[in-house]
């Protein structure tokens, strides 16, 4: 495996540290209101599906850089 896709709710720190450490991407589904897509952002998620696209696009532009 090379990803890890799971539905926004069920992703937690724990969790994306653990795909991490598996050399896993971690890729969400679905998370259209702002606040959880805000979430996901500022979480580190590598990639994310949504019905909003151009509301991820305006919270990625607002978003603080991530350093992994």
């Amino acid at each position: 495996a090379c990803a890890y896709n799971g539905h926004f709710k069920s992703m937690s720190e724990e969790l994306l540290n653990d795909a991490r450490m598996r050399a896993l991407r971690v890729i969400v589904y679905t998370p259209n209101q702002i606040e959880d897509l805000e979430k996901m952002i500022a979480l580190g998620v590598d990639g994310l599906t949504t019905d909003f696209p151009d509301r991820a696009l305006a919270c990625l532009q607002t978003a603080a850089p991530i350093n992994y």
